[in-house]
């Protein structure tokens, strides 16, 4: 009898300890993906663990060092996010686009938060809380750039986060319509203005070094992609062989579909533009 007390206990403690922080947090429909930065900060404040409080305690004294009202969310330089299925290869596309572009190359998550990757316990809802809420961040860090005229290419963005809850959460034929509501954009969060996945291909992934496992190998997440590029302004990129080729088809892309929005772009010097 004390024993079954005791576990029933221990059930309520967990089953308490889990919902907590939900409390006064609005979530996108059938999945555990917040939809503004107040949803956000609701979720810090109500976990009790100390790694939540130090989370925000840093993230509201680094993370958003600078209030200022002149700050724009459009200005006349892109920023483009970078994302795909194979770290090393988009690592290597996104700082030569940079360069090309003549702008700042940004990882994920931000500066700011990195101390905390290491520590984020697996599986849990703070871990999730935590890779959205570098998202907010990275588009600090990236206004600050745009704002001073930089094109900003950052690796990584809210669309891995989607993304990924969604193909872990849905059958293949239980995919929510791209209608959906579960695939919009946060009204709160800096809109990119290309989001490049670099897909590479079985047959250039298998012939590197890497360290992925063919066995992880998931098309679907393609799949959603394409099918999100009806909502959002997503490019499928094929990998080259050489990260600069990739680079270099990109940015003509962005030349030709952005240029009369951000006028005239860095131009790349002659000779290193893709054949």
């Amino acid at each position: 009898m004390i024993m079954s007390l005791a576990v029933a206990l221990g059930l309520l403690i967990f089953s308490v300890t889990q919902t907590s922080a939900k409390e006064n947090i609005t979530l996108a429909p059938g999945l555990d993906i917040f939809t503004s930065l107040e949803d956000l900060l609701n979720f810090f404040r109500n976990d009790p663990s100390p790694l939540a409080r130090q989370i925000l305690k840093v993230f509201k004294r680094d993370c958003l060092y600078v209030n200022n009202p002149a700050f724009k969310d459009n200005t006349d330089k892109p920023f483009i996010v970078i994302i795909g299925n194979h770290r090393a290869t988009r690592e290597s596309v996104g700082i030569a686009l940079a360069s090309m572009l003549n702008g700042k190359y940004m990882t994920y998550p931000a500066p700011c938060l990195q101390r905390f990757i290491n520590q984020m316990p697996k599986g849990t809802m703070l871990r999730r809380a935590f890779y959205f809420l570098s998202n907010y961040a990275s588009a600090f860090y990236a206004k600050i750039q745009l704002n001073l005229r930089n094109p900003v290419v950052l690796n990584g963005y809210y669309f891995e986060q989607l993304t990924f809850s969604i193909v872990n959460s849905f059958l293949p034929d239980a995919m929510p319509a791209v209608t959906s509501e579960v695939y919009k954009f946060p009204e709160d969060l800096l809109r990119p203005d290309l989001v490049f996945f670099v897909n590479l291909s079985d047959q250039l992934m298998f012939k590197r070094v890497t360290t992925r496992n063919p066995l992880h190998w998931k098309p679907r997440t393609i799949d959603l992609y394409r099918m999100m590029q009806s909502r959002h302004p997503i490019v499928i990129q094929e990998a080259s062989r050489f990260a600069r080729d990739t680079a270099s088809s990109m940015y003509n892309y962005i030349n030709d579909h952005l240029n009369h929005r951000h006028g005239e772009l860095h131009h790349e010097p002659r000779g290193n533009s893709c054949a």
